[in-house]
């Protein structure tokens, strides 16, 4: 309504300088007024049966994980969250792999997400704060690297009384820049050093320190039923760590979603 120009990839091809309450009962308007058209839904259906074989070929994909890594862990989540659960994703690559290979849940589940350049700063307290408003069971699907950002957040798990899974892929630093271009030039711009930054932080000390509940879970079996499963009915917040070896993840990653790509483009051949 104050006219400001809101499209910074200068991609719209039309502006529309009006109050959008009012913009958008005259659609809706001209909407219901416009006489019923028939629908070829054959376009609809073949990206559909598109979607189905790449979920498949991603379900298949990460059943045959040669240890437990993030694509089966996120599925194994998508299993075990109850009705009415809350799913907090940190930025960088827990967002990214939800979006990869959470599969469509028949359970109601809310999902909530920080964005922005600096996304990992807080994210603990944010998910803190939405479980204390949550009225379910709440999850919190972190890397390692965000946790440390915001360490101090775990304070208010004790001190509020929140219950909170924390589950934290462990692979010491930010793996997400193991997916850029970047990775490939190594030592010549110091990666390990000022991308990748591990940092030896133990998420056992961590929940330590607060006074939390703590799990390892390297094993599919360790995950769902030792760790995640009586953490979702526990007391007090628990930190689940699922180590990951990056290299494994990266060329995994690679993998699933070349075999989801070719099941997409061969249904719609």
């Amino acid at each position: 309504p104050d006219g400001a120009w809101q499209d910074p990839d200068f991609a719209a091809s039309e502006v529309v300088q009006a109050d959008p309450q009012l913009l958008v009962d005259g659609v809706l308007a001209r909407l219901d007024a416009a006489p019923p058209k028939r629908v070829d839904d054959a376009w609809l259906q073949g990206w559909r049966a598109a979607d189905r074989a790449a979920c498949n070929a991603l379900a298949e994909g990460a059943e045959g994980e040669p240890c437990l890594l993030e694509p089966r862990a996120v599925r194994l989540l998508a299993e075990l969250l109850p009705e009415g659960a809350t799913l907090f994703l940190s930025s960088s690559m827990p967002v990214r792999d939800a979006d990869g290979f959470l599969p469509p849940l028949p359970q109601r589940v809310r999902i909530l997400a920080n964005r922005g350049a600096n996304g990992i700063d807080g994210v603990v307290s944010s998910a803190l704060g939405a479980a204390a408003a949550a009225s379910g069971p709440s999850v919190l699907l972190t890397g390692d690297l965000a946790l440390v950002h915001d360490l101090g957040g775990l304070l208010a798990a004790r001190r509020h009384d929140v219950r909170l899974v924390v589950v934290v892929f462990q692979n010491d630093g930010g793996g997400i820049f193991s997916y850029l271009p970047i990775a490939s030039h190594g030592e010549s711009v110091a990666f390990e050093e000022n991308f990748r930054v591990a940092h030896g932080t133990q998420v056992r000390d961590a929940a330590r320190l607060f006074d939390l509940g703590y799990e390892r879970a390297d094993t599919p079996r360790a995950f769902r039923g030792e760790a995640l499963a009586p953490a979702l009915h526990a007391g007090r917040t628990t930190l689940i760590e699922v180590p990951v070896d990056r290299d494994t993840s990266v060329s995994h990653h690679r993998r699933l979603w070349a075999a989801a790509g070719r099941a997409a483009a061969e249904t719609l051949a």
